[in-house]
């Protein structure tokens, strides 16, 4: 069974706080904006493709994809990113969401349809596995989550991607583990930037005709 079209959400509106505090959309790599490494593999795999952003950031506006404001002003992680792009989906006639952060520049070219293949009646998160981890921030969501993901969010702590996932009709597609470099590898800190700006050389690198 195929989900059908899918629409994308990049959750973009993160600090790097372990690498000066400047937005991770914008942290370069290979000479560009982290973000547009990304956006390069995700965009084409779903229609429309949104942008989860922090409130009041306007460096957003340069890209030809609309950006949506976290749901609320407050940091809350990928879950106000996620209700925002679930509100939206409710104006659109698509049934899922693609979920994928903007920190990760080896995401699979083929992740949202692989995700799309392993739907079955009744589901309403797919999440990646891969070495027995799950990926909740690349994951599919159905329209029907809003409301789960409003109620965590309205909560004072706020439940993280796992803990909703655990109330919810949630399954995990297994991934293989000797992919290299790791397809679901996270920038978060400075030496994990110079590990994707040298895997990033190396393909490059393999790219070119000998």
């Amino acid at each position: 069974m195929s989900a059908g079209p899918c629409a994308g959400l990049l959750l973009a509106g993160g600090a790097a706080r372990r690498m000066g505090g400047e937005a991770k959309a914008f942290v370069s790599l290979g000479g560009r904006p982290m973000l547009e490494q990304v956006l390069e593999r995700f965009a084409p795999q779903v229609a429309p493709c949104w942008l989860a952003v922090g409130q009041g950031d306007e460096r957003f506006a340069q890209y030809a994809f609309t950006a949506l404001p976290d749901a609320q002003a407050q940091a809350r992680g990928p879950l106000a990113g996620l209700l925002a792009g679930l509100e939206a989906l409710q104006r659109g006639e698509q049934e899922w969401l693609a979920l994928c952060p903007c920190d990760a520049p080896f995401l699979p070219r083929d992740l949202v349809g692989r995700l799309q293949a392993e739907v079955r009646p009744g589901d309403q998160v797919l999440v990646p596995r891969r070495a027995r981890q799950l990926q909740p921030t690349f994951s599919l969501w159905h329209r029907s989550t809003r409301e789960p993901v409003a109620a965590a969010l309205a909560t004072p702590d706020g439940a993280g991607l796992l803990a909703l996932m655990n109330g919810l009709q949630a399954r995990s597609c297994e991934w293989p583990a000797e992919d290299e470099p790791d397809p679901f590898f996270n920038v978060n800190t400075p030496t994990d930037l110079a590990q994707a700006a040298q895997w990033l050389q190396r393909d490059r690198q393999h790219s070119v005709p000998g």
